[in-house]
């Protein structure tokens, strides 16, 4: 059977992807300046999302199944109000793999919202995630450590501070297919935030 690699994520406002977009620009600008080369994989701007369960390669019959266990787990939920804010890398900003942007969001509600996704899917075979869950925003992924003495260096000198504050109101069962030219994004349902 047909397997599908699948996500739930929080769609982001045409602001936060602009201003990650400036980012991005940003960083590639220093690379320019440097004459240097990174190997990195930059995310489209338009793609961006932010990742709330990653479920894996799915078979395609079970999309169904998982839709509906959001529907009756989550059926209602509250805008989101979050800050984009922060700059650093996964694992460690020394040797980043994944550079992203940070979500900053001090009333704990998205923290509860993320859980409550973990937990209406895990009856269907997908265990709640033992790490901390970190928001984030992912600008690209860093695919070779050459020249990453001065990407360090210039992550850690790029401090794009606090790029605006946005209310998240729609939670998606995504697809991603990895191209050679980046990753497509495909929306399998959606749900809107009750105003």
């Amino acid at each position: 059977m047909e397997r599908q690699r699948l996500f739930i994520s929080l769609d982001l406002p045409l602001g936060i992807k602009e201003a990650a977009g400036k980012v991005q620009e940003r960083l590639q600008e220093a690379q320019t300046s440097k004459n240097i080369y990174w190997n990195i994989i930059w995310t489209r701007p338009g793609g961006m999302h932010l990742t709330l369960k990653f479920l894996g390669e799915v078979e395609a019959g079970r999309i169904q199944e998982i839709q509906a266990a959001l529907v009756e787990s989550i059926h209602a939920f509250r805008p989101i109000s979050i800050a984009v804010e922060g700059l650093g890398g996964f694992p460690t900003m020394h040797a980043p793999r994944v550079i992203w942007l940070g979500i900053k969001e001090p009333s704990g509600e998205l923290l509860s919202f993320q859980k409550r996704v973990d937990q209406a899917v895990a009856p269907l075979g997908f265990p709640p995630e033992m790490r901390e869950f970190h928001p984030h925003l992912t600008l690209g992924r860093v695919k070779s450590p050459k020249g990453r003495d001065v990407l360090v260096q210039v992550l850690k000198a790029l401090d794009p501070g606090r790029l605006g504050e946005w209310r998240l109101e729609e939670l998606n069962l995504m697809q991603s297919m990895i191209q050679p030219d980046g990753t497509v994004y495909t929306k399998l349902s959606m749900m809107k935030a009750e105003i």
